[in-house]
Parts: structure tokens; sequence; C-alpha cells
């Protein structure tokens, strides 16, 4: 990954972020995102919206027709 140093002036913009921000040049174009480590956090601790039980459940009673099956009854629809 590319690395930007900041100039203090610059940092001054950036510094107290906490949330992320879209970054623009003077015309409003948009240059791309700026996420602050501190948004990160909430990343680190998210956790999935299903239990670790459930998702166990899941893989144990996997259902369902083949792919190549799929397919091949598409293909005799067209």
């Amino acid at each position: 990954m590319d690395r930007i140093i900041l100039d203090s002036a610059l940092l001054a913009n950036f510094g107290g972020l906490s949330d992320p921000v879209e970054v623009c040049d003077e015309s409003g174009k948009r240059i791309g995102y700026f996420t602050p480590v501190a948004a990160l956090d909430h990343y680190r601790t998210a956790q999935p919206p299903i239990s670790r039980d459930e998702i166990e459940r899941r893989k144990r009673n996997l259902t369902g027709r083949p792919l190549r099956d799929i397919l091949a009854d598409l293909e005799k629809r067209a």
C-alpha cells in the first residue's frame, strides 16, 4: 500500500476525525475516502448476525442441487 505523509497543516484537518470521511479536491471532485484508525475499532469487535451454533448447524445441514444440474435445467429452458 502506498503512503502519504501529511504536513502539519493538512494533519490539522484529519487529526480529530473519528468517523470515515470523503476526500475531495477544491472543485468537489471525489478523490477517495479516509477512515481513521479509531473508526476501525467497530470492525474489530463486530460479530456475525447469527450464533456460532447456527453456523455449525447450517454447515452440517447442506441441501440443494449441484450447480451443473441447475445450469443444465436452465439450458433446457433457453
